[in-house]
């Protein structure tokens, strides 16, 4: 697609932009998004909604709503609850979307079909609030909240491959990572560094780019 797609935390709506920038269309979630996540073969907009504890799952060609992760303004830790998610992610290879469910410390999975529960992976403790999948390994990479570190977990995130980054101001370390996205050939990642006000590039062996 060729649209820009702002998740608009303080008027709770999907801001759609063209290449042009002119406003085309706007998806009222009636939470406060702070992030989303599409993909074009799965037909999938999905945008988290931390206030109400849920994830919102909409059909990007029509807009409408197809299922919700988690229950609305019910926060809890069962494996259909989420307590304030902060990210989540197609992965449409494996057919599964993980939300990086953050006070309850863990990454969730659910189908891209129906949003019924595949599992939970436990972070120990440590609150995830950026999450993604490599399209070719499907290995996971998580950020945790306020931490100054990349995971990469194999495919089913039972095993962790590497730790990318430490704490400070230079290449390759960071100061509150936020957020993490691989590039569509699978070869690098890059990782929203708020506290050095910028973004950073990896291979995926963990060698510090850019």
């Amino acid at each position: 697609t060729n649209e820009v797609f702002v998740a608009c935390e303080l008027s709770k709506k999907v801001e759609v932009v063209n290449q042009h920038g002119v406003a085309v269309r706007t998806i009222d979630t009636t939470a406060s998004v702070v992030s989303v996540h599409l993909d074009v073969a799965a037909d999938l907009l999905v945008a988290v909604g931390h206030d109400k504890h849920c994830v919102y799952c909409y059909s990007l060609t029509t807009g409408e709503l197809r299922f919700t992760l988690g229950q609305e303004n019910a926060a809890g830790g069962g494996k259909y609850q989420l307590r304030d998610p902060q990210d989540a992610f197609v992965d449409a290879p494996r057919n599964r979307i993980l939300v990086a469910d953050r006070s309850n410390c863990r990454v969730h999975t659910f189908s891209t079909i129906d949003g019924s529960f595949f599992g939970s992976i436990p972070m120990d403790y440590a609150e995830p609030s950026g999450v993604c999948a490599s399209p070719t390994t499907g290995h996971i990479f998580v950020v945790v909240w306020g931490e100054t570190a990349v995971m990469i977990l194999n495919a089913d995130g039972t095993d962790v491959i590497r730790v990318v980054g430490c704490e400070g101001a230079g290449p390759g370390q960071f100061d509150w990572s936020w957020a993490v996205r691989v590039s569509p050939d699978g070869r690098q990642f890059a990782v929203a560094d708020c506290g050095n006000d910028c973004v950073q590039v990896f291979t995926c062996d963990g060698d510090f780019v850019a």
